[in-house]
């Protein structure tokens, strides 16, 4: 029984130090990706954030696939972001074959409200692409926990699981950025939030149910061509700032391994409320 205890103490150590070699970013190396400057004025490439010196020489090749060879990356805490501070050289890629695009009918919505998200997908090679849904994401960002209108702090999963938060106290350099994703599956549906954690729902069978692998709808893109699906995003979201980002693993060769679109601003805010009746004037004493 003994020795069964620790065999079990060995494997969850194991576990452990596993979990904690994973979290450890490389110090240097050759990655491919996009760079783009997110709403909150930070450099993304991949999955590290880059230095402001490093964002202002990317800018012109920003939202195009690149290959970078970086020869300095710090990760100040681990687990934690890590930035790229010094880079070695610069390849574009070529584009790939497909080109993906969101649109929302408002930016803006007052808390509770509803507005329509729009997914782009266009062909430009001379091949029909069969589109694997499971594989087309919806990114979500935020730089900021989320809140209810009472500005009560709600738990936020977004921020409290998906956050890599990089800060160095040589330059008091902070940035924060957290991530998560919810698979487009089907063409429809309503793209709700539980605390912060994205899921697609369709209604079926009279009632709201959650999107899952087995309502994987097949689409064909035909050469030359576009399709777009359409999703309402909004009404249970959180108080914030979000950007919006689509990401697709193509199946087919390409330049890069996957695609990512440009980011797409959207707020949820507390609007004023609005009074029909006239204010009491107090009397003069």
């Amino acid at each position: 029984m003994r020795a069964i205890s620790v065999v079990m103490f060995l494997l969850v150590l194991l576990m452990i130090c596993s979990y904690a070699i994973s979290d450890d970013a490389p110090s240097k190396g050759t990655f491919e990706g996009y760079f783009f400057i997110d709403r909150w004025g930070q450099g993304v490439f991949n999955y590290f954030f880059v230095s402001p010196e490093l964002s202002n020489s990317l800018d012109k090749l920003k939202d195009n696939p690149l290959r970078i060879v970086a020869t300095e990356i710090n990760q100040p805490m681990n687990p934690g972001g890590a930035m790229i501070l010094k880079i070695e050289s610069i390849n574009p890629l070529a584009k790939p074959h497909l080109q993906l695009g969101l649109d929302v009918s408002k930016q803006v919505i007052g808390y509770g409200k509803q507005t329509k998200l729009t997914v782009v997908i266009e062909n430009n090679s001379d091949k029909p692409v069969s589109l694997y849904r499971r594989d087309l994401l919806l990114a979500i960002s935020v730089n900021k926990r989320g809140v209810l209108p009472d500005q009560k702090v709600d738990r936020d999963a977004i921020f409290d699981v998906f956050n890599n938060p990089y800060f160095d106290e040589k330059s008091n350099l902070i940035c924060l950025r957290a991530t998560t994703y919810v698979k487009l599956f089907t063409d429809k549906g309503e793209i709700s939030m539980v605390n912060g954690h994205p899921d697609l729902y369709i209604l079926k069978e009279g009632g709201k149910k959650r999107v899952g692998i087995y309502d994987e709808e097949k689409r064909i893109v035909s050469p030359g061509k576009s399709v777009s699906f359409s999703y309402q995003i909004g009404q249970d979201w959180l108080v914030n700032e979000y950007e919006l980002q689509l990401k697709y693993r193509p199946r087919e060769k390409t330049s890069i391994e996957y695609i990512l679109s440009k980011p797409l601003a959207f707020d949820v805010i507390v609007e004023p409320e609005e009074s029909g009746q006239q204010e009491d004037i107090p009397d003069n004493k």
